[in-house]
This record gives C-alpha cells, sequence and structure tokens, in this order.
C-alpha cells in the first residue's frame, strides 16, 4: 500500500492550491481527480469567466483590492502569459488552464491520478487508516498522514462517516443546477445590435408557455474568440446532487433546454441565424452539495464580519 503524508481528493482550484502548497513545503502528495483534468468547475463544467475577485479600496480611489492572490495569482499570470486569459483577468481559456495546471502539479513533484473516485474509507477510532479508490485499475487503497476532501461533493467525509446537510433545512432543496454551452458562428456585429432584444422576447415566449425553461433570463459571455458566446443559462431544479439517478435526469433535462434556448436564438435574434451548437459542458455544473458538519460551521455573517472570525 502506497503511504503518503497527504491525500487530496479532487483537482479543482481548492484542491490543486492544497496540493502544490504542500508539496512545496516538503511533503509527498497524492492528487485525486474523478476527471481527466484539473480545474473543476472551470473546465469540466465551463463555468467561465471567473467572477470579480476584488473589490474597491475604502480609501475612495478607484483602485482594485485583491481578495484572492497566491496560488490563483500564479495561475492568472499563467494564463496571461500564455496568452489564455482576458484583459477583464475574467475570461480564459480551459483547454490552456487544463495545461498550465498539468504543469504546476508536475513542478511541485505532486502524484496525480485521474478518472479516480474515492469510494470507502477504512477507520479505527476516528483514524483514517486508509481509503479506496476505485478506476481502470480495480479498487486501489493509499494512506496517508493527512487528508483533504476538496471533492466539491463532500464524498470523503462522507466515506469516513461524517455528518452532513443537503440542501436547506425546511426541504432537502439544493440551489439549480445548469449545463453551460456555446454556440459558434455568431455574426458578433449584429448581435451587438440585437443583444437587448435577447431577454424581452424570451420572457414573452415564457409567459406564451413556448420556453419551457424556468429561468428568469438568458445569461451569456463573450469568450476569448470571435464568433463564439458562451451561455450560462439551463436551469435545473429539485435534483439530489449526490444521487446518481438524479444527476442523470439533471443532464437529460438541460441538454433539451441546450436545444430549446438555441432554437429560440436562432429563430427570434438576429446574429444566430447562422449559428452553431460547438459544445456543451463535459458535466453540468452543481452549486451547492453536501455540507459538512464540521467542529465549526462557516456562516454568511463570518464571510461579513472578516474580523470577528480571526479572533475565534
Amino acid at each position: 500500500m502506497e503511504k503518503y503524508n497527504l491525500i487530496v481528493a479532487g483537482g479543482g482550484f481548492s484542491g490543486v492550491a492544497a496540493a502544490i502548497g504542500a508539496a512545496r513545503g516538503g511533503l509527498k502528495v497524492l492528487l485525486i481527480e474523478k476527471g481527466n483534468c484539473f480545474g473543476g468547475a472551470s473546465v469540466t463544467g465551463l463555468v467561465n469567466p471567473f467572477m470579480p475577485f476584488w473589490t474597491k479600496s475604502v480609501d475612495g480611489e478607484q483602485k482594485r483590492m485583491y481578495l484572492s492572490e497566491g496560488i490563483f495569482r500564479e495561475i492568472l499570470n499563467g494564463l496571461a502569459e500564455g496568452g489564455a486569459l482576458g484583459q477583464n483577468e475574467m475570461t480564459f481559456d480551459e483547454e490552456y488552464l487544463k495545461l498550465l495546471l498539468n504543469r504546476m502539479i508536475k513542478k511541485a513533484g505532486i502524484t496525480p491520478l485521474f478518472h479516480s473516485y474515492v469510494t470507502n474509507a477504512d477507520i479505527t477510532d476516528g483514524k483514517i487508516n486508509n481509503i479506496t479508490v476505485s478506476n481502470k485499475s480495480g479498487n486501489i487503497k493509499f494512506s496517508a498522514d493527512y487528508y483533504i476532501d476538496a471533492t466539491g461533493d463532500g464524498d470523503l467525509a462522507a466515506c469516513c462517516g461524517f455528518p452532513f446537510k443537503i440542501g436547506r433545512d425546511k426541504d432537502g432543496l439544493c440551489q439549480p443546477m445548469t449545463l453551460c454551452f456555446r454556440l459558434a458562428d455568431v455574426d458578433m456585429e449584429v448581435f451587438a445590435r440585437s443583444r437587448s432584444m435577447i431577454n424581452p422576447l424570451y420572457k414573452e415566449l415564457k409567459e406564451q408557455g413556448i420556453i419551457k425553461n424556468i429561468r428568469e433570463d438568458v445569461l451569456y459571455f463573450y469568450t476569448l474568440t470571435d464568433g463564439i458566446v458562451h451561455f450560462n443559462s439551463t436551469r435545473i431544479i429539485k435534483k439530489n446532487p449526490v444521487s446518481a439517478f438524479d444527476v442523470t435526469e439533471a443532464e437529460i433535462d438541460a441538454r433539451e433546454q441546450v436545444f430549446e434556448l438555441h432554437n429560440f436564438l436562432k429563430e427570434r435574434v438576429d446574429g444566430f441565424q447562422n449559428s452553431r451548437l460547438i459544445m456543451t459542458a463535459p458535466q453540468i455544473g452543481v452549486r451547492e452539495s453536501r455540507k459538512i458538519e464540521g467542529e465549526y460551521i462557516l456562516t454568511g455573517e463570518d464571510l461579513v464580519d472578516v474580523q470577528n472570525l480571526t479572533t475565534r
């Protein structure tokens, strides 16, 4: 059985940052990821662009005060150096991001493991003896001094028997899921003149029952490639993100919404007449999943009152 100082489950931004930080500190690290790349929702869910990660300075100057630096800044700089980051510092090229994270993981000396799921944990007196990872090689056991759950779904914590909640207290419902998609061959010059009509037309067709998607409007973003527009506009509700059957239904229902939205744009909005659907995200985007009941539960008030949180 291979032994590590640290095992990180989940190769999204938080898992990558944790693994790199530990490896730079001299630890032997295994980074487990269920997909075929690092980057989490930003690549597998096409969650693009980054939302603003800065605020304005408190002295009245219109100067950005960045809220996230460190390894994330290294990633931004790497994207910029590769010509894969927009001038707004938010729009990025996912394919280059995958390559960049691979290089950062390799440089740090981390052992990566793709297409792998944590499926079991052997526990004695509250201590993890080892975990089981399932992949093409079968079921493999690994052990470590420390473990980090960065799966987003709390998979490792759930395997260890930690208590958790799903959804809101009154009915267990989670936030909606979204399957992002992209359209190519959009006439951007014409679209610039017609874009203000998208949401009024969309709402009108919703009221008539022609559009079934329950989302209130159409959310789109420009990309780094001319003629390609990114959409974050499907909406799937009342599905459990840790139920394989619910997630399957969510993917199927969301794809129907993608084609409904594309047909609406082609038929009703100038600039999209010759557009083509070139991709949907490899997997549906999940906004809310298991919430682990740890030693301390972070609240919304904590995020606002940072000074109070740091003095606890």
